[in-house]
């Protein structure tokens, strides 16, 4: 009786046991699998493939280890522009990233509606988490302008020389001595010239559509702008500006935009950094190049007296202009690298429109795609300004430039995070940098 007994609960021991084994590992498994279905698509993926759980995602996942090359302004995003046109100095691009996708839904959003009535939509303000997150760039702006106050206080003089002392004083000491060289037209020479002017400088101009110049003594910072007004080869008579006389690169390179190569001292800065070249190159030629095509068809129609396609304004870049600007932007590039060296950081800034753009800014699409497509084989990086003010024409003070105000807060803060991503060594996030993204 008693072996009976004790067989029994030998048994049922055992019974139980796999009982409880079973169980655990139902639940267990139906853990992992209700675990492996909250995760996004990435790392489900790379769960099945036997990656811990807890370790590195996917080479294509958001992380931070990936964060130094992260380019926020070549993300898509939104530009935050404060109601008050006062308050510019507020604006600030935010990139989308998953922290929009996983940030939790407004209540409006719900379906069906809300108390089933008809949304309507406020203006409200940006959430603070996404104006402050990580992967959101640095106003540089409010920082580059609070430093160049102090050290302004400190030392009252237009001399460079004398601010070299105050040059580690806070977080900017990366600014000190930096050189830029903008190779592009109007709206560049006024981007530059608003810059100036918030950090308490004024731009120099021997004469207009040639060079310019601004220097902020504080950070012996100097940004040059070389008018570039296309990429046409000669001087016809049929050229606009009857009292221009260079027209090719090549020719304006040789009699004006050298004499700014000069070596760096308080009155002539030069265009040349620490490292013996410029800190950032940038350039574009496309509303030059957009009237250059449309006065080049008229001329040669009216001289043959015949009617011609190309001397309409509302067309195409017909295939033999694609081809030549094709040519000479890609022999710019080469003879900017040719005179600076192959690591110079070039930056090709996307094209604006015209205010009031229709039909006639077609060729001008045109030219900034195959400016992308050129400046991804040779080098250059691209400085997605004009895409961020896309059809943001309330920014412009007439009918060609971007006015002072959001538009030129944004331009200067991109350009104070590039100079940054200069100082710390272009090179090192250079091939990411080179995706074409064009359109």
């Amino acid at each position: 009786m008693t072996k009976d007994v004790r067989i029994m609960t030998v048994s049922t021991i055992h019974k139980r046991t796999g009982i409880i084994a079973a169980t655990f590992c139902t639940i267990l498994f139906g853990s992992c699998y209700f675990y492996q279905e909250s995760l996004p698509p990435t790392q489900r993926w790379a769960l099945s493939f036997g990656t811990d759980p807890l370790g590195p995602p996917p080479p294509h996942h958001d992380r931070a280890d990936k964060d130094r090359c992260f380019d926020p302004y070549r993300a898509p995003g939104y530009l935050y522009i404060p109601d008050s046109p006062s308050h510019y100095n507020q604006t600030q691009w935010i990139p989308f990233t998953d922290q929009l996708l996983d940030a939790e839904s407004l209540p409006i959003s719900s379906y069906p509606p809300m108390d089933g009535k008809d949304v309507f939509f406020t203006r409200t303000e940006v959430e603070e988490e996404f104006l402050t997150a990580p992967t959101t760039p640095k106003i540089w702006m409010q920082l580059v302008k609070s430093e160049n106050e102090i050290r302004g206080s400190a030392i009252q003089s237009t001399k460079s020389s004398e601010f070299a002392p105050l040059k580690d004083h806070g977080e900017l000491s990366w600014l000190w001595g930096r050189r830029v060289v903008l190779v592009g037209d109007s709206v560049d020479r006024f981007m530059t010239q608003f810059f100036c002017e918030e950090l308490g400088s004024s731009m120099t101009e021997p004469e207009r559509h040639t060079t310019a110049t601004c220097h902020i003594p504080s950070f012996n910072l100097t940004i040059t702008h070389w008018h570039f007004p296309g990429t046409y080869t000669s001087r016809p008579d049929w050229w606009w500006m009857p009292n221009m006389k260079h027209i090719a690169f090549e020719e304006r390179w040789e009699h004006l935009w050298s004499k700014t190569d000069v070596p760096s001292t308080d009155s002539t800065p030069g265009i040349r950094g620490l490292n013996g070249i410029p800190d950032l190159v940038m350039w574009q030629s496309g509303l030059w190049d957009q009237r250059m095509m449309w006065e080049s068809g008229e001329a040669h129609a009216k001289s043959t007296g015949n009617p011609s396609p190309l001397a309409s304004r509302t067309r195409q870049m017909c295939w033999e202009e694609l081809r030549f600007t094709t040519s000479r932007l890609r022999k710019l590039l080469q003879t900017l690298h040719l005179s600076f060296g192959p690591d110079l950081p070039l930056l090709y800034r996307t094209i604006t429109t015209h205010r009031d753009s229709d039909a006639k800014d077609a060729n001008l699409y045109e030219i900034d795609r195959v400016s992308r497509f050129v400046a991804s084989k040779e080098g250059s990086e691209v400085f997605e300004w004009g895409r961020c003010l896309s059809a943001l024409t309330m920014l412009y003070m007439d009918q060609t430039h971007p006015a002072k105000g959001a538009a030129s807060w944004l331009w200067g803060n991109m350009l104070l995070e590039y100079l940054k991503r200069s100082s710390e060594g272009w090179g090192e996030c250079h091939q990411e940098g080179l995706a074409w993204g064009g359109r």
